[in-house]
């Protein structure tokens, strides 16, 4: 952990077309940054990460209006959170960074969550001097090198055995009807 008010966590865009928005919420709020952050293409943007900051989530979105709301990607609801008229917000699918962090002298914890699937691939990257597990000390930092993942790699369909039909895996737009 650093001194308070100091960053901790940089977001990259490393799409080097569009815009990308980042919606957070830190407990039951949204935590000391405004909501909704535009980063340009390859740009970056230093989220505060005070001592005690606890509970918080980070997500990308794409595809928003100015404001960084009504998202094509992303856009799965959260503190001030503007979804789409027409169905509401979207499955909350998104590629998610979760970390609470200590004060100065504690400890930080950090994790990459793909367990409700992913809407865009990323890059994390350690520095520094971080425990990595329980215990275990790493030196120079760790990386999780998700920048490859790609939808045309993910399965349409689950068989789930025992003569029942396969289920679809795809997360649909209900505005558009177009898979997300």
């Amino acid at each position: 952990a650093t001194a308070a008010g100091a960053s901790r966590l940089r977001i990259v865009n490393g799409c080097d077309r569009e815009p990308l928005w980042v919606a957070h919420e830190a407990g039951q709020g949204i935590g000391p940054d405004p909501q909704n952050v535009k980063i340009e293409p390859l740009g970056s943007y230093d989220f505060q990460t005070p001592g005690g900051l606890s509970g918080t989530r980070y997500w990308p979105k794409m595809r928003c209006d100015e404001r960084g709301n009504v998202c094509g990607i992303g856009e799965s609801g959260g503190p001030q959170e503007v979804c789409g008229t027409k169905a509401g917000c979207a499955p909350p699918v998104d590629t998610k960074f979760e970390a609470t962090f200590g004060h100065e002298g504690e400890e930080d914890w950090v994790d990459i969550s793909l367990v409700d699937g992913y809407t865009l691939p990323f890059r994390f990257e350690m520095l520094g001097n971080c425990s990595a597990g329980f215990g275990s000390h790493r030196d120079g930092g760790s990386v999780v090198d998700c920048s490859h993942l790609s939808f045309e790699d993910c399965p349409g369909d689950e068989d789930l055995g025992d003569g029942r039909t396969g289920v679809s895996l795809q997360v649909v737009n209900p505005d558009t009807n177009k898979i997300v």
